[in-house]
């Protein structure tokens, strides 16, 4: 699992204390190394600067961010993986990166955030192209641009 946010950390760690093979990596997903601000906010919506969504906040941490190829073990069966992202808007950089590299976990479930203004349709044919089947499981509305979105990895191995 990976987390930025302190807070989750610990909650995580609290909720997968009985689990023998879990790791927490403290960390944001992005698409280069190295370390970003993390604006801090509430309702679960922290995210780092300069991504598309909620309006700034004034709190902020600096976090360590890590690339998805670098936090998927290389034995790792693709053809057995489920990829949630719940990454308040760095899902575009986050999901092209990978594509740029030959991970294809079998399933991903995502939100898409600004999905009109910031590419969202855009995304979906990335990630169809890359061999995705992709639905879009909630089209929000006006007051909720964000997309609620799950695909299948059409080339896995059944």
């Amino acid at each position: 699992m990976v987390e930025p946010n302190p807070n989750n950390v610990d909650l995580l760690r609290y909720n997968t204390s009985f689990l023998s093979r879990t790791e927490i990596i403290q960390a944001a997903l992005s698409a280069q190394e190295g370390n970003a601000q993390f604006e801090l906010a509430g309702s679960n919506t922290s995210r780092l600067q300069s991504v598309p969504g909620h309006a700034p906040t004034t709190q902020t941490i600096t976090v360590p961010c890590k690339r998805l190829r670098d936090v998927i073990p290389e034995h790792w069966d693709m053809n057995h993986t489920w990829l949630k992202l719940d990454i308040e808007g760095a899902e575009y950089e986050v999901l092209r990166d990978m594509l740029d590299t030959d991970l294809r976990p079998h399933a991903l479930s995502l939100e898409i955030h600004e999905y009109p203004t910031a590419g969202g349709a855009d995304l979906v044919r990335d990630l169809e192209n890359a061999g995705y089947r992709v639905d879009i499981l909630a089209h929000g509305d006006d007051a909720n641009t964000c997309r609620q979105a799950a695909a299948i990895y059409a080339r896995s191995a059944a």
